[in-house]
């Protein structure tokens, strides 16, 4: 009984955390929208909040590949207003689990980024920047909240 009561405490601090299921590998955690993310450095500042702009460096590459599909990494920091929909929702979601000064590696699935539409090139070739149904994994840093 002891144990079943533990049990259920556990689980509801975890959903009250916003977590659906528990890591899937290590320390890889998941979202109730399906957002798979890895602490990699916990940050010591505050926790941005819905509206406020927020600067970040990032990297993001396909699941499936080792290659560098974007990052401003060594330029100034990416800024945008959260939740406004300004960027993919899964980055969305993600920075909202971090603190400044924090670094986090999201696994963002098709439908939280360009779904099966994808991401199509501009210039037409190739054909999409982001192909239809492709996962995408950012390692951010969350640098300034405004």
């Amino acid at each position: 009984m002891k144990m079943k009561l533990l049990s259920l405490v556990f689980v509801i601090s975890l959903f009250t955390m916003g977590i659906k299921a528990q890591g899937v590998s290590g320390d890889t955690l998941i979202t109730k929208n399906g957002l798979k993310y890895i602490p990699v450095k916990r940050g010591d500042g505050p926790k941005p909040w819905p509206g406020q702009k927020v600067s970040i460096f990032y990297t993001v590459r396909f699941v499936n590949a080792k290659k560098t599909f974007d990052t401003n990494k060594g330029d100034e920091p990416f800024k945008f207003k959260l939740g406004k929909g300004e960027v993919i929702a899964g980055l969305d979601e993600g920075i909202y689990l971090m603190h400044t000064n924090g670094k986090m590696k999201f696994i963002i699935p098709s439908k939280l980024a360009y779904g099966s539409s994808g991401l199509p090139n501009p210039e037409g070739s190739p054909r999409y920047l982001v192909p239809p149904n492709t996962d995408l994994i950012y390692e951010v840093e969350l640098v300034e909240v405004h």
